[in-house]
């Protein structure tokens, strides 16, 4: 039987997850090849403009606001509330981070095409007997893997601790 408490990592971490709002673009902005849902922060939650400044915006990582950062985020979360604690993330972190990377090569190119700075991500995972594909998918790795331990620590930092 799965225990039904909610730790308060998990309850933060549900919180954070109901502060995104999934939207929808019209016809006209899928064939200018912008994807048809994306995430943002409900511009009615009560504490957007704190998560806007605090959590969003850092994990941009000097990067302008974009549909690839927000969903990482969003989906990020949504790994991270299955576990009970970092300790739980943390021995799971290479199985999230994996599972977030794009598999096939024309949405690596794509990735490294909405921001060609992320082409300069380098990865200590790299052997050089990479191929391009396999390259970007390593940076992606390590930029989502960054990203993963950012949100681990404003979690950590933001949680009500129990008394």
């Amino acid at each position: 039987m799965a225990n039904l408490t909610k730790t308060k990592f998990q309850e933060y971490t549900q919180y954070l997850i109901d502060a995104f709002a999934r939207n929808t673009r019209s016809q006209d902005c899928v064939d200018r090849g912008m994807s048809k849902t994306y995430y943002t922060i409900d511009d009615n939650h009560v504490n957007r403009d704190e998560i806007q400044e605090n959590l969003i915006q850092p994990l941009h990582d000097e990067e302008w606001p974009n549909d690839w950062r927000y969903s990482t985020i969003y989906f990020l979360l949504l790994d991270f509330i299955e576990c009970e604690d970092r300790n739980q993330i943390e021995d799971r972190i290479f199985e999230i981070v994996d599972g977030l990377v794009d598999v096939y090569n024309a949405d690596r190119i794509r990735w490294v095409g909405e921001n060609l700075n992320r082409g300069l991500v380098e990865s200590e995972l790299a052997t050089g007997g990479e191929n391009i594909f396999e390259l970007i998918g390593l940076a992606q790795y390590e930029v989502i893997n960054q990203m993963a331990y950012q949100l681990l620590d404003y979690i950590d930092e933001n949680k009500k601790e129990e008394e």
